[in-house]
């Protein structure tokens, strides 16, 4: 997978990225001995309130909702990333995510459909590839 540090482009890693996978276990460490930070909360609570663009309900109409994607696709990743490297824990990233895409109005069913699976998924099955230092 391509990685992608700006978010600008589809099909590329803006999410699963050392920098950020490190910062989220320093967040972490730094929880289990001092607490929930008032930040993690801060993003969590972004993350559970996010709309969904409009044109994200448009059906079957693939080039409107690629429009909506568009739209909508940095402020979703940029509240991912916020609350990984405030040390969210992932099921609760999972679970505002859950919140948010099964609103009515605002929500998003295929995003909903994802963080089910997700949501099912072993923690350890997730676990990065990779070796932090």
């Amino acid at each position: 997978m391509i990685k992608n540090r700006s978010g600008d482009k589809w099909h590329s890693n803006f999410i699963y990225l050392k920098e950020i996978l490190t910062q989220w276990i320093e967040a972490r460490t730094l929880q289990r001995t001092k607490g929930k930070s008032k930040d993690s909360t801060t993003a969590l609570n972004t993350l559970e309130a996010l709309k969904f663009h409009s044109d994200l309900q448009a059906g079957d109409d693939t080039s409107k909702m690629a429009e909506g994607w568009e739209t909508f696709r940095l402020t979703f990743i940029r509240a991912i990333t916020n609350a990984l490297t405030h040390g969210c824990d992932w099921m609760e990233i999972l679970a505002c995510l859950h919140v948010c895409s099964r609103a009515l109005k605002t929500g998003q069913q295929r995003v909903r459909s994802i963080v089910v699976t997700a949501m099912k998924t072993s923690p350890s099955s997730i676990t990065p590839s990779f070796t932090l230092r």
